[in-house]
């Protein structure tokens, strides 16, 4: 009798401390979420297109409506690949700007690109920033492609 009365007298807790523990679940959840939703990449479209071959620039628009640029030096051709390195500068929607440094080859075989870097300065400044491209005409030079910014970790 008297182990039933204390489970009855206790018998609340039970139901309380799940309630709790829901609770404390649905809360880390709900912040992972907000966490991952924050550093999941951000996907820029865009079209450039060659304007002064002296200097290597590009000029285009990003499929937000928003503005990119490129600039490259350091061009050197191996085998079919041609290494490269770049400056981007980039005006999106929402007066979100940055600029980047990358790294990247153009493969002669399959007319498409791969750059990687790092924002220097601006929005997402440090974060990781992956291109990928593919020259759609050669009258100017113009590319189609997507740029990836990964923000750092929190």
């Amino acid at each position: 009798m008297v182990a039933r009365a204390h489970a009855h007298r206790h018998g609340w807790m039970r139901p309380l401390l799940l309630l709790v523990a829901l609770t404390a679940l649905t809360a880390l959840a709900g912040s992972a979420a907000a966490a991952t939703a924050a550093n999941a990449p951000v996907e820029v479209t865009f079209v450039k297109r060659l304007v002064d071959p002296s200097t290597r620039y590009y000029a285009g628009t990003t499929g937000d409506g928003g503005a990119i640029e490129m600039w490259v030096s350091n061009a050197q051709v191996t085998g079919n690949m041609q290494h490269f390195d770049v400056r981007l500068r980039a005006s999106l929607s929402g007066g979100r700007s940055f600029t980047a440094m990358l790294k990247g080859t153009f493969n002669f075989s399959t007319a498409r690109t791969l750059l990687t870097g790092v924002v220097t300065e601006g929005w997402l400044a440090d974060a990781q920033v992956r291109e990928r491209g593919a020259l759609v005409d050669d009258d100017p030079l113009t590319f189609e492609g997507t740029l990836w910014l990964m923000p750092a970790s929190a």
